[in-house]
């Protein structure tokens, strides 16, 4: 059995996909703007430089801490699945 490659435009018409692929442009231009705006805006209450630069470097810094991803951890196992109870403690009785 043979496959033929999925294209990007195979992919786009995909509705799902579509939808994924609109949301994740959305949410970088916000990211990107909230960024820039962040520092105008630190910069025209305070009017100082060094605070408006350090604000955006702290956006910036936060950046790869936020989209650093761990593997995935299992999900909990069910109840029917967990091991026998634990016994009373002593004394309860």
């Amino acid at each position: 059995m043979t496959t033929t490659p999925r294209t990007a435009r195979h992919l786009l018409r995909d509705r799902e996909a579509s939808l994924i692929l609109g949301a994740v442009l959305v949410s970088g231009f916000g990211s990107s703007a909230t960024a820039l705006v962040a520092g105008v805006w630190v910069k025209e209450l305070t009017a100082s430089d060094s605070l408006a630069a350090l604000a955006t470097a702290a956006l910036w810094a936060a950046v790869p801490a936020a989209t650093s991803s761990s593997p995935p951890t299992s999900p909990p196992r069910p109840s029917s699945c967990s091991s026998p109870p634990l016994p009373p403690p002593a004394g309860s009785g």
